[in-house]
């Protein structure tokens, strides 16, 4: 029993952390506070002593050899020599703190639950928890889009809301993503109450999360929405069985319920609806004058770029593009290096995901990261990113052990029978 139950608090710890901005600023929705400066750094920090804590419990109790932590550890070496550095030369070092806080310190944790996730199974208690996290955050989340919406305004950035347009935008269009990966590919008990009542729920919070996105007006969330329905739709039909007929026809009616929604909110007038629509032609976008900026600062110093967390004095302020913001800060060489890690993070989660839907699970949490990084926000925040990073690194470990102790085997084998 407390096995189980410990199973269960590590899970729920888990998905806290995959939502920590969505969770953050839900509550601070539903309590209707007035965001302050340095909140959003305590909240991070807390979940990483926690993280911290969980890891030495791994190493006085549960004795885990070294290997799955090395990544976890040379990351937070990294990110501080990277901090330091910039305290030092950064002309903004306040600021340089205050990002550091906000934006690194979810990082660690993240890191810590990748690794540990791809060590012990938890698909069982992370599959029971995730409806939970997705309905409060997707309901939250929507009513502020919706009532910004009959006002005929966009959710604007300020620092005392919780939510804009691209936040709001981006939380939805994951809980999207998170619904769809659950009622098509998640083995449920299909035949008791409550697993009938889940499966209606996300199924239902799945048009919800799509039409809600629209109401945002972020084109990011648009396109991350557009590119993983497509794969996800792909994988299905791929599947086949003797299931295929209804998927489609499910998959019809949702598009159908779409269309229908659409019109009875008057998505196509909506403020939210008529940005994105405006955004998507990106004529006189400030996105892309900012990637220009980057590539400038880029031009300046095209090998080894001008220093990690160096956008934000060369440019101004990040770029909005990890790919941009990456040629400028560590040149063509880090730059390589990075992309060559995440192609390697990406191809073994497909390859992976073919065989277990939890792989398939971290692949659309990869996929969502990189789009959204595409079009908005600092690579560094990107906390899901580093959850992937611990995941694949200890999951490789773990495949690349399995494969060491069957070659002993054999060899050990082989030598008794010349005996």
């Amino acid at each position: 029993m407390s096995s189980n139950l410990s199973k269960y608090l590590f899970a729920f710890f888990a998905l806290f952390v995959l939502f920590s901005d969505e969770m953050f600023y839900s509550v601070v929705s539903l309590m209707s506070i007035s965001l302050e400066t340095g909140m959003k750094a305590k909240f991070a920090l807390g979940e990483a002593i926690i993280a911290y804590a969980l890891l030495m419990w791994d190493f006085l109790i549960k004795k885990y050899t070294h290997r799955n932590y090395l990544q976890f550890l040379a990351l937070v070496v990294i990110m501080g020599l990277y901090y330091i550095t910039g305290f030092f030369y950064s002309p903004w070092k306040d600021l340089y703190w205050s990002s550091f806080l906000v934006y690194g310190a979810l990082c660690v944790p993240a890191t810590y639950v990748g690794i540990v996730l791809a060590r012990e199974n938890y698909e069982k208690e992370v599959t029971k928890l995730l409806p939970f996290f997705v309905t409060i955050i997707s309901l939250v989340v929507i009513r502020s889009v919706i009532t910004s919406n009959m006002e005929g305004i966009i959710l604007r950035s300020s620092e005392k809301e919780a939510f804009n347009y691209q936040t709001a935008s981006y939380f939805l269009s994951f809980c999207y993503s998170y619904c769809f990966l659950y009622v098509f590919f998640y083995k449920k008990n299909k035949k008791s109450f409550w697993g009938k009542m889940t499966t209606a729920l996300m199924l239902l919070l799945l048009f919800v999360c799509a039409v809600g996105c629209l109401l945002g007006g972020g084109r990011g969330a648009f396109v991350y929405i557009v590119a993983i329905t497509a794969y996800l739709i792909y994988r299905v039909m791929k599947r086949g069985g003797k299931n295929n007929t209804w998927y489609v026809l499910l998959i019809i009616g949702g598009a159908v319920l779409m269309i229908y929604l659409s019109d009875r909110l008057n998505i196509i007038e909506s403020a939210g609806f008529m940005r994105m629509r405006e955004r998507m032609t990106f004529e006189g976008d400030n996105r892309i004058g900012a990637w220009l900026k980057a590539l400038d600062v880029f031009v300046d110093s095209p090998i080894i770029g001008h220093g990690l967390g160096s956008i934000w004095w060369t440019v101004g302020f990040y770029s909005h593009n990890i790919f941009t913001d990456l040629l400028a800060e560590i040149g063509l060489i880090g730059t390589i290096i990075i992309v060559t890690v995440l192609i390697k993070c990406l191809s073994s989660l497909i390859k992976w995901s073919r065989l277990d839907s939890f792989d398939l699970f971290m692949l659309i949490i990869f996929l969502g990261a990189l789009i959204h990084d595409s079009f908005s926000g600092y690579w560094i925040s990107s906390y899901k990113f580093f959850l992937i990073f611990g995941y694949v690194y200890a999951k490789r470990g773990q495949i690349y052990s399995r494969v060491i102790k069957k070659r002993q085997i054999v060899e050990l084998k082989s030598s008794v029978i010349k005996q």
